[in-house]
């Protein structure tokens, strides 16, 4: 009875996982799998994200389009090679207490980009 407690207690106090099976965080089902091509990974400090992300946006295209402030990764595709930046700990989610959005799952989330998916389809 005493083990029953203490589970339930640590379910309930335990912080929930932004992205871990949230279908608007993590890529439709043909893009969640390792990226078969040189995989480059960058983890940054969160305050440190939005900086790294627009020089290589701007590196890439030539324009910082897509880096904003709070943003927590991104990822550059080229042939065969993609540069993911990542938050290097768990953030908390503004406006959800006990939520936290982990590296791991901002990881998932730029691999699926680095496989071809964008917000834009599926």
């Amino acid at each position: 009875m005493v083990r029953i407690a203490l589970a339930l207690l640590l379910l309930f106090c335990s912080p929930a996982l932004a992205g871990k099976n949230d279908a608007t965080w993590n890529p439709p089902p043909k893009y969640d799998h390792p990226y078969s091509g040189k995989l480059e990974k960058r983890y940054r400090p969160q305050a440190k994200i939005m900086a790294e992300c627009s020089a290589l946006f701007v590196a890439d295209t030539g324009n910082s389009i897509g880096a904003y402030p709070g943003m927590k990764g991104c990822s550059i595709q080229k042939p065969g090679h993609c540069i993911v930046v990542v938050i290097n700990k768990p953030v908390a989610v503004k406006g959800k207490p006990g939520v936290l959005i982990t590296p791991e799952a901002v990881l998932r989330h730029e691999i699926g980009h680095c496989n071809g998916w964008t917000h834009a389809i599926d």
